[in-house]
């Protein structure tokens, strides 16, 4: 297949590319200003700020699959800076998908469980949004941007993917973790923001499985653990031989920041059903992360 993925410089975009790659497929990558290599993918400058110019941008490219994952994704920039959030998340998801579907191609819209709000259960993906901030506002309304389209569509909703990255890459809660730990500096997390903690060697292998069979629809992509991002830091820090007493603890409401978070919990259960893959829990996946060698330099001494 030949897949073009937007955002290849980011976390999950790189991630998706290299996984593209493995898997044979012939692939290239947008960019907004790091063009960094990544093997043999094609990379193609691409910006989300004018809408309107992002089929001519593309007019060479004649995918199969087209998996948007670059966005504005600073959950208080987009509630400081809306109209650029509106335009980046949800403007230009839209003309993409519209893109896409003159292709013939598949769209994959990369979303997040933040279009929902805390609720007593875990919330699945047919269940009513309601977003407690405007990051989740400006996805959620891409998403409806892309379904008004039509053509053939995925989206799949992710909450703070994490793993080993390549040098340079953007550092996740686990990566940042490990950093400060090694050089003897204070971690201090979070006790009040719970998450699904996603692990991006996981959400690879779900989201291909999406694209062989051609599914259609909303999927959860999203691990299988409901934490805090202290108790997070915790397990990574015992994982890797660290005393998890060093993880220190702040308060959210003590944060001031302008966004409100939705501690939403999602249910996973549809994606691992339809593919057969495990989405792992952040004890499971940090066992995979210590046994990978790239471990060894983040390991206590004391270990």
């Amino acid at each position: 297949m030949n897949i073009l993925i937007t955002g290849g410089s980011g976390v999950i975009g790189e991630c998706l590319v290299r996984e593209a790659l493995a898997r044979g497929h012939e692939t290239s990558f947008t960019y907004h200003s790091r063009p960094s290599p990544i093997g043999n993918a094609q990379p193609i400058r691409l910006s989300l700020e004018e809408p309107a110019r992002l089929a001519e941008s593309l007019s060479s490219c004649k995918p199969d699959v087209l998996i948007h994952s670059a966005a504005f994704t600073n959950v208080d920039g987009c509630e400081t800076e809306q109209e650029k959030a509106r335009i980046q998340n949800a403007q230009a998801s839209g003309e993409l998908a519209k893109f896409a579907k003159s292709r013939g191609a598949l769209f994959i819209y990369i979303s997040t469980s933040f279009v929902f709000p805390k609720r007593d259960h875990a919330v699945r993906e047919d269940e009513e949004p309601a977003p407690v901030n405007y990051y989740g506002q400006s996805k959620l309304d891409g998403e409806l941007a892309l379904r008004a389209v039509g053509g053939e569509w995925q989206i799949w909703r992710t909450d703070q993917p994490y793993g080993w990255v390549p040098p340079g890459q953007k550092q996740n809660t686990v990566t940042r973790t490990l950093s400060l730990l090694k050089e003897g500096k204070e971690v201090r997390e979070v006790e009040d923001w719970w998450n699904n903690p996603t692990y991006l060697p996981d959400f690879a292998a779900a989201g291909f499985a999406l694209i062989e069979k051609r599914a259609q629809g909303i999927y959860h992509l999203v691990g299988s653990s409901y934490a805090t991002r202290a108790d997070w830091a915790r397990a990574t820090a015992s994982a890797f031989g660290y005393n998890p007493a060093l993880i220190l603890t702040k308060r959210a409401g003590d944060m001031r920041l302008p966004a409100a978070r939705p501690n939403v919990n999602a249910d996973n259960s549809k994606v691992q059903k339809e593919t057969g893959v495990r989405m792992r829990t952040i004890e499971e996946a940090l066992r995979d992360m210590r046994a990978d060698p790239r471990a060894v330099e983040f390991v206590s001494k004391g270990k």
